[in-house]
């Protein structure tokens, strides 16, 4: 393995550069993939998270800063829903969730139970695929290790790095409610974009229409 450089660090080579922070992150126990060494090689002196209380940056010379954060617990409350009939409704996390399907041919016979989707509406509406969110869907909140790939990214990365792209603060994030199927994909993140497998496509037959309001205080 190579030493860190006295040079610059942005002069070695591109392949040295990645080895000189694998050693780094081996010789502290931990098994980076490729995504975490672009990350650090590519932005000296952004910290990158590589767990939920444990984050590195890079100096101009290579060598790898450490930041621990306080440990939090991970809030591990769920609510299974099963998606029987044309519509339904269901609480969670303070707020109001309504749902419902609706065919892309046109929206006969779609019962929305109050459905409001006037842009004007304090609610918040997104369509995904129906087929593809499944009969069974999941409400919780954030956990350890959660992956995401937002509507536009070409793959899922870290929940926490959108959250602190999306300048959330770490406080609220861990309150934030998200939608996954029975599989676990998840679909939707409050505040965030929908995911880009759910999204809506000329191939789309059945839209699953999902409503978010928060509750009375």
């Amino acid at each position: 393995m190579p030493a860190l450089p006295e040079c610059g660090f942005d002069k070695l080579p591109v392949a040295v550069q990645r080895r000189v922070l694998l050693r780094q992150l081996t010789e502290r126990g931990l098994a980076p993939d490729f995504e975490l060494i672009e990350q650090l090689r590519e932005v000296p002196g952004k910290f990158v998270s590589v767990a939920s209380n444990l984050s590195f940056a890079r100096y101009a010379t290579g060598k790898l800063a450490l930041r621990e954060h306080r440990s939090e617990k991970f809030n591990a409350d769920e609510l299974k829903l099963k998606l029987a009939g044309r519509a339904g409704r269901a609480e969670f996390g303070g707020l109001e969730f309504r749902w419902a399907l609706k065919n892309r041919a046109g929206s006969r016979g779609t019962a929305f139970v109050g459905l409001r989707l006037d842009r004007r509406s304090p609610r918040q509406t997104e369509c995904f695929d129906a087929a593809k969110v499944g009969s069974e869907i999941i409400l919780r909140h954030w956990r350890a290790g959660d992956r995401f790939q937002p509507i536009g990214l070409k793959s899922a990365v870290k929940l926490q790095d959108l959250f602190v792209n999306a300048k959330i603060p770490a406080a609220r994030r861990r309150a934030l409610v998200l939608a996954t199927t029975a599989a676990g994909g998840i679909f939707w993140v409050d505040g965030l974009r929908i995911g880009e497998r759910f999204k809506l496509t000329p191939a789309t037959r059945s839209e699953f229409v999902w409503n978010r309001s928060k509750l009375p205080a």
